[in-house]
């Protein structure tokens, strides 16, 4: 019987996958809710958790609170028919580009960046569900990294930004006991954009914009003397971009 329950339970996953594969990949900034696909319990492209070094200061997260999300993977997940799982608990940890699911109580499964093709997951802070793809769909100088864009707008151009995590080491100066004695978390984005496959840095700066959009140069100079965009934040990057994108 129980068998035959857990049966049922994937069939329905797997045909509520198929009806629902396009929620994984819009950017409808729809807000997710917890559904949710079993979380299965098999080896393979889900893991098990992994502990971090407790003596490193700070978070590899930008939310450290698990987070209804939905996630494609390349492949199938191990003993079932599904490549998605839709309204799961998740969260994205920068410094290792995995995603860690809550399967249950204490229960934390690990899918690892190369795993993943794409995932959403609800931004608590926007108050809406954030698109992420994996780097390695894109080309250029996305080549050498590894993780996750967050896709801000797309069209001709597409913004990205590559959210990550370093450990800051040790400063420590024991002869004249300054600096710091233990190794930091610090987070870091950088932001990128693509025309077609190519991303490229984004260092935001008027000379950068109007190099990047040498095509329509008079109608980005205008829109820059007119709407003033805040260059270092994130909506003022976007309706940037969005507003080159409108431009035919």
């Amino acid at each position: 019987m129980q068998r035959f329950l857990l049966l049922a339970s994937l069939v329905s996953a797997w045909f509520t996958a198929l009806g629902q594969t396009q929620s994984i990949n819009q950017t409808t900034k729809d807000w997710i809710s917890l559904s949710g696909d079993p979380v299965p319990m098999t080896s393979g492209v889900i893991s098990s958790f992994n502990h971090y070094n407790k003596q490193l200061l700070g978070t590899s997260y930008e939310d450290s609170t698990f987070q209804a999300g939905n996630i494609r993977f390349y492949g199938k997940v191990p003993g079932t028919r599904l490549d998605s799982l839709l309204g799961v608990p998740m969260r994205h940890d920068l410094l290792t580009q995995q995603l860690e699911i809550l399967a249950g109580p204490n229960n934390i499964r690990v899918a690892q960046a190369p795993q993943v093709r794409q995932f959403t997951i609800n931004n608590r802070k926007l108050q809406a569900a954030s698109y992420y793809v994996n780097v390695r769909e894109f080309r250029g100088e996305a080549d050498v990294l590894l993780g996750f864009f967050e896709v801000l707008t797309t069209g001709r151009a597409t913004l990205l930004r590559y959210p990550s995590a370093i450990i800051r080491k040790s400063d420590y100066n024991v002869a004249l006991s300054v600096g710091n004695k233990d190794d930091a978390l610090e987070l870091k984005q950088v932001w990128y954009v693509a025309k077609g496959p190519k991303a490229v840095v984004f260092s935001p700066s008027k000379r950068a914009i109007l190099s990047l959009f040498a095509d329509k140069e008079a109608d980005m100079t205008t829109y820059l003397k007119t709407q003033k965009p805040d260059l270092k934040s994130r909506a003022g990057l976007t309706a940037l971009v969005a507003y080159y994108n409108s431009l035919e």
